[in-house]
């Protein structure tokens, strides 16, 4: 069972919290304990009335009433606790004041330090040299340091004790504790924010059968790294034209109501992924699981959360201000679905409905039109859609055009690699949804529209449109990956170009691939001989010039240094180090490399970056950079 507790809440029932002899001493030290409490600081900074949720805590019934063993987020609670004798021997206001009754199994010493604390015989004393007791002096440190006015004093401790929120989740009687304290030790994992929506949404919807297929969906979703139809039961088979109803969404799942809930998932069940033993289909899923997703399932949520916006509402302040970071995952989802004021029960449970619908939907369109990685090999993007007889096949079945879609997904994933703000996704999820029918040719047109929009942004957002390619290490990096798509692009279409027909010595374009690695600056020419140039040169500012720049990996950049340009060519000749940019490779063909030969490739590559593609305005309706 999951609670959303405040931290006042959490110590009001006398309930009493045993940390088992099996769990650690402990361990927090002064970065641990100074970033939890400047967080807090920093969210009732930003907005005292809102919550804060710092976690949660695991626990299973313990032999008496109101105990509790802790199996998960000790070291949170008992820092908690220390935090509760520091604010008592401060002598705060007893309206913020908290009280959470822990003691530790078998372990008189960390017992008689948190007594002697209650008590001030330790509250003092500089020398301590207990865990327990240096973890108060940092925060009494903290506190003096940090809260100097009274009204910081009132405004922070009221935050901390009404508005700091955990989830305290109770573990099923019959869980075993050592196996699931081992799994958590081991994976270092604890409950998801995306586990605490899921339970919170259900939670607003009535029946039990309706729960169990919100559940059952949300859980095939949840595994980024697979094909979600691998995850759905052969016999539940579904089409992305037929999932627009909950009500028959509902009804085609009706089986698995009563197995949802005759075994309810633990978070046991979470962690491990365990499925049913009975299941036949197991050992096969995990020889298929041999791709991996660009984007984790908590910030893909929120590119569901803010496209499922959108779709209701159109473009609103309320969906512009949903951002793509899963920090937010669950302030933004309760005030979507939990605290909207004008939501009834019924609207509110049609809410979670349609957004199930959409996830499934989203997720569906995901697998089968945007990358993944196989084997989770920084060089091999693929892109397969997932059949009926459990095999994987392109996508598109003209070779060309799909592989093109891939190499424009793979440069957008290489050049925005975090997996926060991918607005990229977000765009193509859009246009995908957008589509009645996804053709590869009018994808591929999306998908250059949208890479030139993103061109043009940075060359708005930089101001100084002539100069802001010729910025040395300050050139945008995304200019050099968009570059070397274009010149791939030129290629597949005129393979008998003079302009490649030398760099075959450096790279074979036939297998170009982007690669993550790609993150350094590299002057051909190098900075070194900067004070050997001429006057003209200097003004001109040509070892920064666009034309003696290209993006190389950092170890490459770290070995070059400062060498020659003829040893920078041996080095790459001789395969000491792999050329993978193809501007680089163009610059590598050419004889000698001085100013006019900067100047016009410079001039050259230019030219080509802003040669503007096929527009079209229904593309332009649905990107907003």
């Amino acid at each position: 069972m999951l609670e959303k507790l405040t931290i006042k809440e959490l110590s009001k029932n006398q309930d009493n919290y045993i940390i088992p002899i099996y769990q650690r001493n402990y361990a927090w030290g002064k970065d641990e304990i100074e970033q939890l409490l400047s967080d807090i600081k920093n969210a009732c900074t930003r907005s005292s009335e809102k919550n804060y949720y710092i976690g949660s805590l695991v626990v299973s019934d313990a032999q008496s009433n109101n105990s509790y063993e802790v199996v998960d987020g000790q070291q949170r609670l008992t820092t908690l606790k220390i935090l509760s004798l520091a604010i008592e021997n401060l002598k705060v206001n007893e309206d913020y004041r908290f009280e959470i009754n822990l003691s530790f199994e078998h372990r008189a010493t960390s017992n008689d330090e948190l007594e002697g604390l209650k008590n001030q015989d330790n509250a003092n004393n500089p020398l301590a040299k207990n865990n327990i007791s240096l973890a108060y002096q940092l925060i009494v440190n903290y506190l003096q340091s940090n809260l100097l006015l009274p009204e910081d004093k009132d405004k922070f401790f009221q935050f901390l004790s009404n508005k700091v929120i955990l989830f305290r989740n109770k573990l099923a009687k019959d869980t075993d504790l050592n196996h699931y304290f081992e799994i958590m030790n081991n994976r270092g994992e604890q409950l998801e924010q995306s586990e605490i929506i899921k339970a919170r949404l259900m939670g607003l919807l009535k029946s039990k059968q309706e729960q169990a297929c919100f559940a059952y969906i949300w859980d095939c979703c949840a595994n980024m790294n697979n094909y979600i139809e691998h995850k759905i039961k052969k016999e539940d088979k579904i089409n992305i034209d037929n999932i627009n109803d909950f009500c028959q969404l509902s009804k085609k799942f009706e089986n698995i109501s009563e197995t949802e809930h005759n075994n309810k998932k633990t978070i046991l069940d979470i962690l491990t992924g365990e499925k049913d033993e009975n299941n036949e289909e197991q050992a096969e899923q995990t020889e298929l699981e041999k791709y991996y997703s660009i984007i984790d399932f908590p910030n893909f949520l929120m590119h569901v959360l803010k496209l499922f916006v959108s779709e209701t509402k159109g473009k609103t302040e309320e969906e512009k201000n949903i951002p793509l970071d899963n920090t937010k995952l669950i302030n933004k989802f309760d005030d979507y679905f939990t605290k909207n004021k004008n939501d009834n029960e019924s609207k509110s449970e049609d809410k979670v409905k349609n957004f199930i619908i959409k996830l499934l939907k989203y997720r569906l369109l995901f697998d089968s039109y945007i990358i993944k990685l196989e084997n989770n090999n920084a060089r091999n993007f693929v892109l397969y859609s997932y059949n009926n007889k459990d095999e994987y096949k392109n996508t598109f079945e003209n070779e060309k055009e799909h592989n093109n879609i891939i190499m424009l997904l793979s440069m957008f994933d290489v050049s925005f690699r975090a997996k926060t703000y991918k607005n990229w996704l977000y765009y193509t999820l859009k246009y995908l949804s957008f589509k009645n029918k996804i053709e590869a040719k009018d994808y591929i047109k999306f998908l250059q529209h949208f890479a030139y929009k993103q061109y043009e942004k940075i060359k708005e957002t930089n101001k100084i449109e002539d100069n802001f390619l010729h910025q040395g290490t300050n050139t945008p990096h995304y200019v050099f990956f968009y570059l070397d798509y274009l010149l791939w692009q030129k290629y597949q279409d005129n393979k008998d170009d003079n302009e490649f027909h030398n760099i075959k010595t450096y790279l074979d374009i036939n297998n170009f691939r982007f690669v993550t690695s790609r993150n350094s600056i590299e002057h051909y020419l190098p900075q070194s001989k900067e004070n050997k140039l001429g006057e003209k040169e200097k003004q001109d500012n040509l070892i920064n010039d666009f034309g003696n720049l290209c993006l190389i990996p950092h170890n490459q950049n770290a070995s070059l240094s400062n060498n020659s340009i003829e040893d920078k060519k041996r080095k790459y000749q001789h395969n000491e180090l792999q050329c993978v940019s193809i501007k680089q490779a163009i610059m590598l063909t050419e004889d000698n490399w001085e100013a006019d030969e900067i100047k016009n490739h410079s001039k050259e590559m230019i030219k080509l970056i802003n040669h503007k593609p096929e527009q079209l305005e229904e593309y332009d309706e649905l990107i907003t950079l």
